[in-house]
Parts: structure tokens; sequence; C-alpha cells
């Protein structure tokens, strides 16, 4: 009786080091601006600076805006699959800036109410 050796290929993401980094940090930044903006809208007297996050926010709430974050993450994740694989870092990073600018910023402002 015959033997054959059969190879099985599982599918991966091919997420160097350096780009799941990348992605660690948009995922902090996005908490970041998230809990942020919370604190400095609920006890900090802020408000939302983003004319389409401050719809999104008066009509459906913190879920929304958080949904409204996560939707524009998975947006990336999934357009990382459709670019070279040397230029996927490009997804994060998009991501990242301007959440950290965000959380420079409210962090900035929160301090300022204080």
């Amino acid at each position: 009786m015959a033997s054959s050796t059969r190879t099985v290929h599982r599918p991966t993401l091919g997420v160097s080091s350096t780009e799941a980094r990348l992605w660690l940090v948009a995922v902090g930044a996005l908490l970041g601006d998230l809990l942020l903006t919370y604190y400095g809208i609920a006890h900090a007297g802020l408000s939302e600076g983003n004319p389409l996050a401050a719809s999104v926010l008066a009509g459906h709430g913190y879920a929304g805006l958080a949904a409204m974050k996560v939707a524009a993450f998975a947006v990336a994740a999934g357009g990382r699959q459709v670019v070279p694989p040397a230029y996927r870092w490009i997804a994060p990073i998009c991501l990242a800036v301007p959440w950290l600018l965000a959380v420079t910023v409210n962090t900035a402002l929160i301090l300022g109410t204080l």
C-alpha cells in the first residue's frame, strides 16, 4: 500500500512584526481617543470638534462613535489586503496618526480645564 504525504497550508495574515506593532499603536490610539473624548465631553465640558463624529455622537451616543471608529479600523484592515505586502504598514499609520493627534489635543484640552 502506498502512502502519500499531504502538506496542509494554513492561511496567514502575513503581518510583519513591525506592522503588528503599528496595528497595536493604532488600537491604543483608537482607545485613547474614545476614552479621552468621553471624559472630555462628559466630565470636562468639552464638545466634539469633528462635525461627522459630533453628528454620530448626537444621534447614536458613544456606542455610535465607537462603531464609527471600529468601522474605520475594519476598512483599513481590509484594505491592507489589496496592497503589496511591502506597503501594508501604511494602513495602521493612516489610522494611528490622526488618532494620536486627537489624543494629544484631547489631553491638552482636558488638562486646560483642570
